[in-house]
Parts: structure tokens; C-alpha cells; sequence
């Protein structure tokens, strides 16, 4: 089968009709920087700014952050995170060497089968994050498939009144 004649757009809008508003083109682009070093990882982390949250070993709690109420961690050991800043977002990960900083940025489409998905999930204790998923035709043993490639956090939905 033709890869000319896919479009991931139209496939997506086929098998999720009642998302076909949260398609749209567009792909995403990423680079990973490795650290071994905890309060260089956070400190970096934090420096990047914008809307997110992080989760430290020092507490138990989901510490969110915004550009009216900054990350304010004064050290500890990061776990995970996710932050965002206009078209690019920071994704911060432990793993076995040290902490994993993902950085993840929107592009232009190139052509018609470049696709975003946009969809958001109800976190742990309340409130929806959002994402951005880049769909991506893939060949794989000979059989064309629609896959998702990478995606990335866009920000907590607004909380609705009532």
C-alpha cells in the first residue's frame, strides 16, 4: 500500500470522528540531554520556567508551578516533571545513569502527513493535564501502520465553573 495515499489526518478523523476538531497539522521535534548530577537536573528544570508541574522525593505531593507562582524546590531529588513554554515543552525523567531532560518542541508540518492529536487526561487528585500527540505513518514488516511518534504536556485544562 502507498504511502502517497495515506493521510493520518483523515485516518484519525475515521476512527475518532468525534475528535476530528483536536486534529491538526503540525509535528514535533525532540532532543534528550542526559545528567548524572540531582540538584543540576532540577536546577535546570526549574530555569526553563513556564507552566508545569514536578514530582520530588522530598514530598509526596504533585508540586504544580505557573509564571505567577514559580517552581520553588530549594533542592532535593527530582522523579519526574513536566513544564511548558509557548511552542516547547521540558520533560524530566530519572533513569538508571541519572535524569533524562526531554526537550520537545511544535513545528510546521512539511507536508499533508505531518498530524497532531490533542487530548487531555484527568490527573491523580484531580484537574486535566493536556498533550499534543504527533501521529506518524510507520512501515512496519511491509504493512503501513498509523502510529503515535512522541508527544508532549501543553498545560493543565481550565478548571470549569460550577
Amino acid at each position: 500500500m502507498s504511502t502517497e495515499k495515506l493521510h493520518p489526518a483523515d485516518l484519525l478523523s475515521k476512527v475518532l470522528p468525534d475528535r476530528a476538531r483536536d486534529i491538526e497539522p503540525g509535528k514535533l521535534k525532540s532532543s534528550t540531554e542526559r545528567l548524572s548530577d540531582p540538584a543540576e537536573a532540577l536546577s535546570l528544570f526549574s530555569s526553563f520556567g513556564g507552566e508545569g508541574w514536578i514530582c520530588t522525593a522530598s514530598t509526596s505531593d504533585i508540586i504544580r508551578f505557573s509564571p505567577s507562582a514559580p517552581l520553588a524546590v530549594g533542592g532535593g531529588w527530582p522523579i519526574c516533571g513536566e513544564a511548558v513554554k509557548g511552542k516547547e515543552s521540558l520533560h524530566l525523567n530519572r533513569c538508571d545513569s541519572g535524569w533524562e531532560l526531554v526537550t520537545v518542541s511544535r513545528e510546521d508540518s512539511n507536508d499533508d502527513h505531518d498530524t497532531i492529536l490533542s487530548s487531555s487526561f484527568t490527573a491523580k487528585g484531580g484537574g486535566r493535564l493536556r498533550y499534543e500527540t504527533y501521529w506518524g505513518l510507520a512501515d512496519v514488516a511491509g504493512q503501513v501502520e498509523l502510529r503515535p511518534v512522541g508527544f508532549r504536556f501543553v498545560g493543565f485544562e481550565p478548571k470549569k465553573e460550577g
